[in-house]
């Protein structure tokens, strides 16, 4: 038990040191990709800085139990974390496709939703009775389904002026909240399936940096991707009309 508390004590040291790198590398990087990326980018930072400072106390929370041979969890600074994150995780949605106003009502739907399904989540997690405890996390999976469906039907009717890579890359997204997503019911259910409730602590680790850094990277390298695309177009248009002689030869000569 003791190996298994350091294995898990470890995973939160890992995951608090990957959002750390990653918000910073994106600072870094923020300026280099096209503008219609920047603020989507801003954004990234923030939620990876709050996720590593809550992830900071739960670090310590866990470890301080672990050296003292017990199993604390950190359980409401998780439920904290998401609450201010995800909602963040969710708004990369609208600024990628732009939608302007009609963003706001789609972004006031989902972070509902959202809040919805993490309240719920949180009451459900450390209700005591079973009937309470899957009943509350029901009206979480229906929130997220109803996230779902909306993302997907608004990925479905993505805007012609769109790029090839953006609607790609906001697709991928949305195979994140689907799939990525589903990670975090493995742990909820995890102490009901005999397993230890210290391994329900690693799966939303996991879940946590696969969904948070993934979603970064993928807008990171959808950024880069329109970059290298304008940067394409850009070499190969073609010289404009020059009525002087003069100055069409040294825009040739330029060439």
């Amino acid at each position: 038990m003791e190996s298994m508390r350091a294995m898990i004590g470890s995973s939160f040291t890992l995951v608090f040191i990957a959002f750390v790198a990653c918000a910073m590398y994106l600072a870094l990087e923020r300026d280099r990709v096209p503008e219609q990326f920047r603020t989507t980018i801003r954004v990234s930072v923030v939620y990876l800085m709050i996720a590593a400072i809550n992830y900071y106390y739960m670090m310590n929370i866990y470890s301080g139990g672990a050296a003292a041979g017990v199993s604390k969890f950190p359980t409401s600074f998780r439920y904290v974390d998401w609450i201010l994150t995800t909602p963040l995780m969710l708004l990369k949605f609208p600024l990628m496709l732009g939608v302007g106003k009609k963003g706001v009502s789609f972004m006031a739907r989902l972070v509902v939703l959202d809040l919805v399904m993490i309240g719920t989540g949180f009451v459900g997690e450390n209700a005591q009775t079973p009937a309470v405890h899957f009943g509350f996390f029901l009206v979480g999976c229906v929130a997220w389904l109803f996230i779902l469906v909306s993302l997907f039907i608004a990925l479905g009717t993505l805007p012609e002026r769109l790029s090839d890579s953006v609607k790609s890359g906001v697709r991928v997204m949305g195979v994140f909240v689907l799939i990525g997503w589903a990670i975090y019911p493995l742990g909820y259910f995890a102490p009901i399936l005999g397993l230890p409730d210290d391994v329900r602590e690693v799966v939303y680790n996991v879940a946590d940096l696969v969904n948070k850094v993934g979603l970064c990277l993928v807008v990171y390298v959808t950024a880069k991707r329109v970059r290298a695309e304008e940067h394409e177009r850009d070499e190969s248009a073609p010289l404009a009309d020059v009525d002087d002689p003069e100055l069409a030869g040294a825009a040739e000569a330029a060439q």
